[in-house]
């Protein structure tokens, strides 16, 4: 019977063993989408800087007849922008990208979007969040929804994972959802879908004269 009870005990502790020797591999394997656009690839970059100005274009673009409209990025675009311009543009507006946090790339899903980060303080692993849009009258925030250390879900929350990136705007902080265009209308955002490949904004442009 000892020795039954032995075998049994070691068999738990192997199991054990297993599986958190597969938790820390899948910790070190980087999302299949986690694949960033080489930052000095001029090609890419200079798309991404024809994609940013058209959408300004669009948010710019009168539209007495149809103040509702939809405005649609496929997860590509906004990756190759996210690893190419990005930093170009941060620094256009004089904000620092936090230290030992690389480059972010997104993949959207079923009403969420994933966001992936290398970290310094997680030895370079992916910090992947989860997150929910959602929408109110005048305001929009993000909310966790999950969190994971590349391919490994952790059930803690997501500030003990991502650290200072989850003080960003947006994160969990309602900022509003209006934005200004240069001859005082504005646009507000009435909802963000994330769906398989691709995020929708339902958009409405609004004269000066509708706050």
């Amino acid at each position: 019977m000892p020795r039954r009870r032995l075998i049994i005990a070691l068999s738990l502790l192997l199991l054990l063993l297993a599986i958190a020797a597969g938790s820390w591999l899948a910790a070190g394997i980087a999302p299949s989408w986690y694949t960033p656009a080489d930052p000095d690839d001029s090609a890419i970059e200079s798309t991404s800087e024809r994609m940013e100005f058209r959408v300004q274009q669009e948010l710019q673009r009168i539209r007495k007849d149809q103040p509702r409209w939809v405005l649609r990025i496929p997860d590509a675009i906004v990756n190759d922008w996210l690893a190419t311009r990005l930093g170009p543009w941060l620094r256009g507006q004089q904000i620092d990208w936090p230290k030992g946090v690389g480059t972010p790339q997104v993949r959207c899903r079923n009403g969420i979007i994933e966001v992936g980060v290398p970290l310094d303080a997680l030895s370079g692993r992916i910090g992947r969040i989860d997150l929910q849009p959602v929408i109110s009258d005048t305001s929009i925030r993000l909310d966790p929804a999950g969190c994971s250390i590349g391919r490994f879900p952790v059930d803690v929350p997501s500030v003990w994972v991502l650290g200072d990136v989850t003080d960003a705007p947006l994160l969990g902080t309602p900022v509003a959802a209006i934005i200004d265009l240069i001859d005082d209308r504005t646009v507000r955002i009435l909802d963000i879908r994330p769906t398989t490949g691709h995020i929708e904004l339902d958009l409405e442009t609004r004269p000066p004269s509708i706050p």
